[in-house]
């Protein structure tokens, strides 16, 4: 979920119902009233993605879809909207390994993306960031005085720090790096 232009944005993710990803957009100004934006974005259906708010815009990068025939794959791309409605393809294949289950924040006017899982890799502890969502920079690749390799965990920038924090495969750990 977002916070952009003064509504609450759900972008993409999981149905439960029918086993299948999703790429709805949906809108509050309230929380409780949704307004369905689109049901089918051009970024495809998606879930386990990232999304930030950047450049006054909602970017989504990476994910995974499960088709209705139970298929999995992972996405490689990233994707801006100023609206919610009309999705633009910022890149697509970035240079860091396809990842879902991922997370990215925003921070000193970049785009900053943490971990993952990757089908060929498995638990990801690399950082990368970006100033424009398109060009991105290797900051960390996870061999020198990394987190552990973790997935589905919550990243947060604070006190000008960049805090990692649980996860799996994390066992509970909390890191941070300046």
């Amino acid at each position: 979920m977002l916070s952009f232009n003064n509504a609450l944005w759900i972008i993409g993710g999981y149905d439960n119902d029918n086993g299948i990803s999703s790429s709805e957009v949906w809108t509050s100004t309230d929380g409780t009233s949704w307004t369905l934006v689109t049901n089918s974005a051009a970024f495809g259906p998606r879930h386990n993605h990232a999304s930030v708010v950047f450049d006054n815009k909602m970017w989504v990068i990476d994910g995974m879809i499960y088709d209705e025939y139970g298929n999995q794959s992972q996405y490689s791309n990233i994707y801006y909207s100023v609206d919610g409605s009309n999705w633009v393809l910022a890149t697509a294949n970035p240079p860091f390994e396809i990842r879902h289950s991922h997370t990215a924040v925003v921070a000193n006017g970049k785009i900053w993306v943490i971990g993952g899982y990757s089908f060929n890799l498995g638990a990801l502890n690399d950082v990368w960031c970006s100033s424009d969502g398109i060009n991105w920079e290797c900051v960390n690749d996870g061999s020198n005085n990394s987190f552990t390799p973790t997935w589905m965990h919550t990243s947060v920038f604070f006190d000008n720090k960049l805090w990692v924090i649980g996860g799996q495969n994390s066992l509970g750990e909390v890191w941070y790096a300046q």
